[in-house]
Formats: structure tokens, C-alpha cells, sequence
């Protein structure tokens, strides 16, 4: 075969190959690449030739992962292995990849062959597999296997930083009749929605799972208090309570909890499951619609809190909240009758409903802490205390009002754009507002908490630290 026959069919190899192949240079620009490499990556033969390789950096590998790599080459002649490259439109997908060094007649390296099998067909069967074996096919949610894996990280997190974790088993109420009177179609509607309504009281920090049947369980990660459990299995009880519309036809179920906390119900994942499965048992026991700690404390969701929450929805869209003012004076106090020595306020929530006289936060707050009600409650304080101080302000009485944040309305990511809105809409200067936050809040998502804190001053907004609520 003369040398021009090699030529050609060394080409045709190249053209029929299944894999994306280029040849470079030394410094790496694209001398040739083939068909397969091209519908590979989206570019056409235009766009590469006389391009470097790094026109496929997805930024995903570091400069020691590359030096690693040519150090291997230089060394051995070769490299294979798995990167993430860039196609044209932007994607980011996974690759093997085999570079070889060409020699020339004294045996130097004077060019590169880069061989490239698209990995992603695979990737997506392997994560299509992972949640099949996984996660739970009906809701979506972790399955017992993944349940158990996120248990034990969260009691390592949990043993390192010396804090609490809960673990929650709920248990819907009657199930089996529903499915066996209306069908396993709206058994599952019912189940998929159950499941919803425990995501959505849930925050990132805690793991909703579904570990078969009509069982769900919770997972809290770095709760302060035992009590905070409880809370927690109070709202997912209330969301639980309302009716499911199924259909033509609305169905009440309801559920019932049971709680172990760590470390005092258990120091090991199995331990703890054990506890909280007891515990809800006994709570059916009991009567149903209730929590029951494994320490025998019990408690439950009546009727009264669902409609407690369901009033807390509709008072704010009645504006039956109001703000009392809790004078701050300057050391020496306030001289009485004058006002002098009156350096500021703190706003303290009122609820006022239809009929009845003002209620205070401790009346209310857990319900609205539980149901994240909390978020759009301490919204409109805001607003109002912002409202109200530059209102004081126009008639020559300047105050710093204080405004107390709770924690879940930093974790709910809106607060910096809340807090500019209040002030923008009042006129407000920002130095005469006062956001008071939980010594807890400090601790609990530092670099969070530092962040939303960082963007809130820099707007010229100062913080203190107090009690929330009181």
C-alpha cells in the first residue's frame, strides 16, 4: 500500500469513526477534526480549525487537574480519563477522553491525537437508575434507602457541632379507607399531595421522605430546642388536617406523630427510628391527630389551631394586624410629660380579629412560625413600623424604630429586597430603623445570616440582638 493509499484510509477511518477525534499542535490548536466530534460539541469545521482546545474548558477542573494530566503525557506519551467539556451552545457534559502524543522521526512529540466518547447518554441512565433505586417513584421524595443515608449524615453534622436533631414519623389517619372507597387513583393523588404539603413546611435544612404506605418521615437537622419539634409536628399536623380535594368530592384524613430527638431518644440512626415509630404508634393509641414525643410528652393539633392559621391567612388580608410601640430611652429615661430623653421605639405585633379584644404574638406566633406565615407577617411590620417612623419624623419627633426579624424570614432569602421596598416606599432614612434579631440566628447559618446581614447595613440599616416576638 503506498503511503498516499495510508493517507486516505487513515482518513476514512477518521470520517467513520464513532468518536469525536482531533489532531493539534504542539500548543494545542485544532488542526483537524472529524464528523463525530463536531455534531459532538455543535460547532462546524470552520469554527475549530486553527482554535485551541480550550474553546471546550467548562470550568469545572482546575489548573492542578491539567497539570496533572500533561505531566502524565509528557511522561508516559499518554492520558486517559474523564473531564466535563463545553459544547457550543454553553452545555456542560461528561466525556472520556484519550490524548496520545504523535512522535515525529527522532521520536518527539510533535503533535496530539485527542480521542472523545460523550459520556451523557450514560450519565442519564446511571442518574435515572440512582432515583430509581433512590427516590420514591410516586411523590418524588427520598426513600427509606436514601431516608437512612440522610439520617446518619445529619446525626454525624449533629454530633460534631453538639446540637439537637429530630426525627418525625408521620403517619396519615384512615388511608386505607380512602383508597378502598374511592380507588387507588385517588389514593395516590392524596399521597402526592401530602407529600407537597410537608415539602412546603419544610425548610432546606430539614429532609422530607416517604418510607411506604401512608408514611412519611421528617427529618430536622440542628433544632435548638426539643420543643421546636414539636412546633414543627403541630404545623405538618394542621397542613395535614385540611381537606384534600379529590376529584368531584373533598376528603379529610389527617395524620398523627410520633418524635424522637437526638441525642436524648437515641445516639444512632436505628435507634431513633425505633423511638419515633413507637412513639406515633402510641399516639394513634391515644386518639389520633396528635404528636407524641418518645418520652411519653404528647401533644396535638386540634381543630381550634387549624382554624387559628386559617384566621392568621385571612387577617392580614383584613389588616387586622396593628404595631404597639414599646418606648427606648436614653440613659437617665425619659422626663414624663416631655418626651425629652426618648431615643427610640420597638415595635411589638398586635393581632386584633373581628370581635374580640387585641391578642399578643405568644398567642399566635408558634402558628405562625410552624405555617411560615411568619414571612409575609413580618412583612407588612416592617412596612408599617417604616410607615409610622417617618411619620414621626415629618412632625419633628425623630425615632430609631426597632423591628424584630424572625429567623425564618432570613431563610426564606426575600428580607434585603423587603426591607428596601419599606423604606423606598415610606422615605424613610435608613438610620432610623432598627432590625432586631435572635443571638440563635447568629449561630445557626453563619454565612447565610452574615451575607443577608452585610447587603440590610450597607443600605445604611443598623441590627441589635433581642427576643423575637416579646
Amino acid at each position: 500500500m503506498t503511503r498516499g493509499n495510508e493517507q486516505g484510509l487513515c482518513r476514512l477511518i477518521l470520517e467513520a469513526a464513532n468518536d469525536g477525534v482531533i489532531i493539534t499542535d504542539l500548543e494545542g490548536t485544532i488542526l483537524e477534526a472529524n464528523p463525530s466530534f463536531l455534531a459532538m460539541t455543535g460547532y462546524v469545521l470552520d469554527e475549530v480549525e486553527g482554535r485551541n482546545v480550550r474553546i471546550l474548558n467548562s470550568g469545572r477542573h482546575d489548573e492542578g487537574f491539567f497539570r496533572e494530566l500533561w505531566g502524565e503525557i509528557r511522561s508516559g506519551g499518554a492520558w486517559t480519563g474523564e473531564i466535563w467539556n463545553r459544547r457550543k451552545n454553553g452545555e456542560i457534559y461528561p466525556c472520556r477522553v484519550r490524548i496520545q502524543a504523535v512522535p515525529d522521526e527522532a521520536g518527539e512529540a510533535s503533535g496530539y491525537i485527542g480521542i472523545f466518547s460523550d459520556l451523557s447518554p450514560l450519565k442519564d441512565t446511571e442518574e435515572r437508575l440512582r432515583n430509581a433505586v433512590l427516590f420514591d417513584p410516586l411523590t418524588g421524595l427520598p426513600n427509606r434507602s436514601l431516608f437512612r443515608d440522610r439520617l446518619a449524615q445529619t446525626l454525624d453534622r449533629a454530633r460534631k457541632k453538639a446540637t439537637r436533631a429530630a426525627l418525625i414519623f408521620v403517619d396519615l389517619d384512615r388511608f386505607k379507607h380512602i383508597n378502598e372507597s374511592l380507588g387507588y387513583q385517588a389514593g395516590d393523588e392524596l399521597l402526592r399531595e401530602a407529600a407537597r404539603r410537608l415539602v412546603e413546611r419544610v425548610d432546606e435544612t430539614g429532609t422530607v421522605c416517604r418510607l411506604g404506605g401512608d408514611e412519611f418521615a421528617v427529618i430536622l437537622d440542628s433544632i435548638r430546642r426539643s420543643e421546636d419539634a414539636g412546633v414543627a409536628a403541630a404545623g405538618y399536623l394542621a397542613a395535614l388536617s385540611a381537606g384534600f380535594p379529590l376529584g368531584p368530592s373533598e376528603v379529610f384524613t389527617g395524620a398523627t406523630a410520633g418524635i424522637a430527638v437526638f441525642p436524648f431518644d437515641g445516639t444512632d440512626a436505628g435507634a431513633l427510628e425505633k423511638k419515633a415509630e413507637a412513639a406515633m404508634y402510641e399516639a394513634k393509641e391515644a386518639g389520633r391527630g396528635r404528636y407524641r414525643f418518645a418520652s411519653g410528652k404528647v401533644g396535638h393539633t386540634s381543630r381550634r389551631q387549624l382554624e387559628l392559621e386559617s384566621r392568621l391567612r385571612r387577617a392580614l388580608d383584613r389588616g387586622e394586624f396593628f404595631l404597639n410601640y414599646q418606648p427606648q430611652a436614653a440613659t437617665g429615661g425619659v422626663v414624663p410629660g416631655t418626651g425629652a430623653g426618648l431615643m427610640g421605639a420597638e415595635a411589638l405585633i398586635r393581632w386584633k380579629p373581628e370581635g374580640t379584644g387585641p391578642v399578643g404574638p405568644g398567642d399566635f406566633m408558634d402558628i405562625a412560625e410552624s405555617s411560615g406565615l411568619v414571612v409575609p407577617i413580618g412583612e407588612w411590620a416592617l412596612k408599617a413600623a417604616c410607615r409610622d417612623a417617618k411619620r414621626w419624623n415629618d412632625l419633628g419627633k425623630p425615632l430609631t424604630i426597632s423591628v424584630n426579624v424572625s429567623p425564618r424570614q432570613f431563610q426564606a432569602g426575600t428580607l434585603a429586597r423587603i426591607t428596601r421596598e419599606a423604606l423606598d416606599a415610606s422615605g424613610l432614612a435608613p438610620e432610623r430603623i432598627k432590625l432586631e434579631i435572635t443571638e440563635t440566628l447568629l449561630m445557626d447559618d453563619m454565612e447565610q445570616t452574615v451575607t443577608v446581614m452585610n447587603e440590610i447595613r450597607d443600605m445604611g440599616v443598623r441590627f441589635a440582638v433581642d427576643d423575637f416576638g416579646i
